[in-house]
């Protein structure tokens, strides 16, 4: 799921372009937090964090899926699939 800690935690480089996304839009640079049912006071710093970052969750997923379309494009061009 975009948007969770999972989604960018094994992807280095998925990190990375998001914190550059984030820097480019002038958005503070945070990492996502990870909700447990153990620490029930977390879920708001979680939500505040997505809320915060919604306008750089919202054009990496836009970049994201433009990218997919386009890689997907070229490889049913190419014979692929």
């Amino acid at each position: 799921m975009f948007g969770s800690p999972c989604y960018f935690k094994h992807i280095a480089a998925r990190r990375e372009n998001y914190q550059q996304l984030q820097f480019d839009m002038g958005v503070d640079l945070h990492t996502f937090q990870q909700h447990t049912d153990v620490h029930w006071l977390s879920i708001w710093p979680a939500i505040s964090c997505i809320m915060e970052q919604w306008d750089a969750i919202s054009q990496f997923i836009r970049d994201w899926e433009r990218m997919m379309k386009e890689h997907l494009r070229a490889s049913t061009t190419n014979g692929w699939q």
